[in-house]
């Protein structure tokens, strides 16, 4: 997915603040994890910054990509980019997958 960052997610010097990025992270880990039809929820993430993003950036990309998807633990790798193309995040979902199917009436209550 493709995130724009503003100001209101920077710090007094214009970094993006890690949280933001740990939440963008997240979303992306638990929608990889969506596209098997199951709900899920995040047990851990485990996040490694590697860059500084900035409130200046134009978009970050997000990209969620399935190590391991099984009965009931999902494992989800999380590349945040900057636009210059060098990686700014890198991290480990680890997720909880239930029974239950994730449906279209499900979709529309949200």
């Amino acid at each position: 997915m493709k995130v724009i960052p503003g100001e209101d997610c920077a710090n007094n010097v214009g970094t993006i603040h890690g949280g933001f990025l740990l939440a963008v992270a997240d979303i992306a880990a638990s929608g990889a994890c969506d596209t098997f039809g199951r709900e899920c929820s995040s047990i851990n993430f485990a996040a490694n910054f590697m860059r500084p993003c900035f409130a200046s950036d134009e978009y970050l990309m997000v990209t969620g990509t399935v190590l391991k998807y099984g009965k009931k633990i999902a494992v989800v790798e999380v590349e945040i980019v900057r636009p210059d193309g060098k990686l700014a995040f890198k991290g480990t979902s680890t997720l909880a997958v239930f029974d239950t199917a994730i449906t279209e009436d499900k979709l529309k209550a949200k």
